[in-house]
């Protein structure tokens, strides 16, 4: 048997896919016409300004993509076979763990690379204009290259211990949010409150601290290349260790079935507490009668309190209120992003694993109207995540509250402090509007994706993409950070999301009933 038989089917059938090549001409496509908007659209005349400016616009574009990339990619790899009951054929044969293992990140991680790959001759295109150096274009590309190997060698941990997709899934984006943005948040933290210099490590797997050290300003520092190489080195070590458990894990764990922590988790909490329909809707009772998925975001949204109010008490009462006040600022931000996905998560799981299971059709033969479906996954959402929602609410009117109150403590004037309270008002009504648009948009991509992945990444990008870019592009095309500017950015944010959002729940709505018929070729 040849060394790694999986990887060279996988990599012979890839090369035979017309998607593999397309999806590299479009990554490259992408990004050369936002490089070109950026060089157009900006007034700098200085070219190594320009440069630089270009080169971190689109490492920040490609750093994200590369952190979020394999989590989406590879966390239900190997949990997908294991429901199929493919995985122990797998194992009957002579292939052992590590061939199971790489052959499937090969395999589902291969369009990943490839679009990373078509970023990296247009991210050297400030080389040319001055500004950036080989060897920070060099440390970038390995920054880039070391997080996305981290994402999928997350996901295939996580996919190797897992069963259900919306577990597998969840897992994935949880740790690699914690890796990325509870790390540094915490390291923040310490260092407004004791300041701990034997806590530093806490940076050193962050692929955000990585690629601040890339950069010559950084790395020229006293301490700039030993940051560095050890953060690259920390992010490679975890990826590696990931993989090596994989390997260990699946062997032992295929035979197993659903019976594995997530599962036992979701009894545990099943057994607990009983659930009820509501008027008699079935639906709403096979939306919510698995309640694991709601205990983990409040979990997870628990502990991101406790860090959020020791943050706001330090803004309020520690002399590094500014750090302080910032850092609770990424906090609360990030808490937003957190419960957004989850939502979008939860939204399009159901139809799309009923609608593979062949379960939804079974549904729409019986005499169960359509309206009572989809009322009832309304309702499943809004159960699971009204009380999330008015938490982070509170959050917001917390943070207006401070920022008018203790204006002095903040040393903020009241130019600051409008740009602040509009700020966090618009936060609180976006979640609600996003909530409600994510839920019609996160139905309908889940009936049409043909996998649950796809459906998160398609109502992700349907109903917050437009004003990410549109924020993106204005911050990286205007100059001089003013009061005014920051308000035209923040204003623009909330007028496009809020258009948005109105526009995809008013179409997501007439479209799910014709998807739910047309999809089943139902009449």
């Amino acid at each position: 048997m040849p060394l790694l038989p999986i990887v060279e089917r996988e990599l012979r059938v890839a090369s035979r896919r017309p998607g593999t090549y397309r999806m590299r001409f479009l990554a490259g496509l992408a990004v050369m016409s936002l490089w070109f908007v950026l060089l157009v659209g900006t007034d700098m005349a200085v070219p190594a300004q320009l440069g630089r400016h270009l080169f971190n616009a689109l490492g920040i574009l490609a750093l994200g993509f590369s952190m979020f990339a394999g989590v989406f990619l590879t966390s239900d790899c190997l949990s997908e076979e294991k429901r199929e009951g493919t995985l122990g054929l797998l194992f009957l044969t002579d292939l052992k763990g590590y061939d199971v293992v790489l052959g499937k990140l090969a395999a589902t991680s291969l369009d990943a690379f490839f679009w990373l790959l078509a970023v990296f001759p247009i991210l050297g295109l400030p080389l040319l204009m001055g500004g950036v150096s080989g060897a920070e274009f060099g440390r970038m590309v390995m920054v880039l290259a070391a997080t996305l190997f981290l994402s999928l060698a997350l996901g295939m941990l996580v996919s190797s211990i897992s069963y259900e997709a919306k577990h597998s899934t969840t897992a994935g984006f949880l740790w690699m949010a914690f890796i990325a943005g509870m790390f540094p948040a915490l390291w923040w933290m310490q260092s407004i409150l004791i300041n701990a210099r034997f806590l530093d490590p806490l940076l050193l797997p962050s692929p955000g601290f990585a690629y601040f050290k890339a950069f010559d300003s950084t790395y020229r520092l006293r301490n700039g290349p030993a940051d560095f190489w050890r953060s690259l080195l920390t992010i490679l070590g975890l990826a590696v260790t990931f993989i090596v458990l994989a390997n260990l894990i699946l062997p032992r764990v295929w035979q197993a079935g659903g019976q594995n922590v997530f599962t036992r988790t979701r009894s545990r909490f099943a057994t607990a507490k009983r659930l009820r329909t509501e008027n008699g809707n079935p639906f709403y009772w096979l939306a919510t009668r698995d309640p694991s998925f709601s205990a983990i975001a409040k979990a997870v949204l628990r502990s991101s309190l406790i860090v959020w109010f020791i943050l706001l008490f330090a803004a309020i009462f520690s002399a590094k209120h500014d750090d302080a006040f910032a850092t609770c600022i990424f906090v609360s931000y990030g808490m937003h992003l957190l419960l957004k996905t989850l939502i979008t998560m939860e939204a399009t799981r159901r139809m799309s694993e009923d609608r593979q299971s062949g379960a939804l059709e079974l549904l729409l033969v019986t005499p169960l109207p359509l309206r009572d479906i989809i009322s009832g996954h309304r309702a499943a959402l809004s159960t699971r995540f009204t009380i999330p929602i008015a938490v982070l609410c509170i959050v917001n009117l917390a943070m207006m509250a401070t920022v008018l109150v203790c204006a002095k403590a903040l040393d903020m004037g009241s130019k600051e402090q409008a740009i602040f309270t509009g700020i966090f008002a618009c936060g609180a009504l976006m979640l609600f509007f996003d909530f409600q648009t994510l839920g019609w948009v996160g139905m309908w991509t889940g009936l049409t994706a043909k996998r649950h992945h796809r459906a998160v990444i398609g109502a992700l990008a349907r109903v917050m993409g437009p004003s990410w870019v549109a924020v993106f592009l204005l911050i990286f095309l205007e100059r001089g950070g003013s009061e005014n500017q920051v308000a035209f950015i923040i204003a623009c944010w909330f007028a496009l999301g809020a258009a948005v959002d109105l526009i995809l729940s008013a179409t997501a709505r007439k479209k799910i009933e014709r998807s739910l018929r047309s999809g089943l070729q139902l009449t």
